[in-house]
């Protein structure tokens, strides 16, 4: 999503796609935080931290994932500072991500208990508990009707 409002400073950035190169990313930001304090609409103090960590996670992920096995990876990082917010851009030559389907479990969750306790033990299964159901929906019917009739207040 572009950034909003007018643009006030621009840096680019480009650096191999290493681990030893994590380091040209913090010089990189130091750079765009010195241009955009000299346009005069710097980045807070607060908000700096945040946006670096984010940032050196995406390259450390870049690195580790995209790139892992690119004899000549690279890392391209632009900023963008707008007058109402900054933008990050990361580009790489590496594959993208394609989410695969998770595989289907081949062993049911539930119902494995009753299992064990119908071969195992012999026991014969139950009737569904009517009386019980009964008993909540009777219960959770009382509390509405004396919530509709101002019941509850009083107690």
């Amino acid at each position: 999503m572009p950034g909003t409002g007018k643009v006030v400073a621009r840096h680019s950035a480009r650096f191999p796609a290493a681990a030893e190169s994590l380091p040209k990313l913090h010089n990189a930001f130091e750079t765009f935080f010195e241009a955009v304090q000299a346009a005069a609409c710097p980045v807070r103090r607060a908000d700096r931290v945040p946006l670096v960590t984010a940032a050196g996670e995406i390259a450390a992920n870049i690195i580790e994932h995209a790139c892992a096995g690119l004899p000549d990876g690279w890392i391209q990082v632009d900023f963008v500072r707008h007058s109402h917010d900054v933008e990050v851009l990361f580009e790489d030559p590496g594959i993208p991500y394609v989410p695969v389907d998770k595989p289907v479990d081949p062993i049911p969750q539930g119902g494995m208990g009753l299992l064990v306790l119908v071969f195992v033990f012999r026991a014969a299964p139950g009737a569904i508990p009517g009386e019980v159901l009964l008993i909540i929906l009777s219960v959770i019917m009382a509390a509405s009707a004396m919530e509709a009739a101002g019941g509850i207040d009083f107690l």
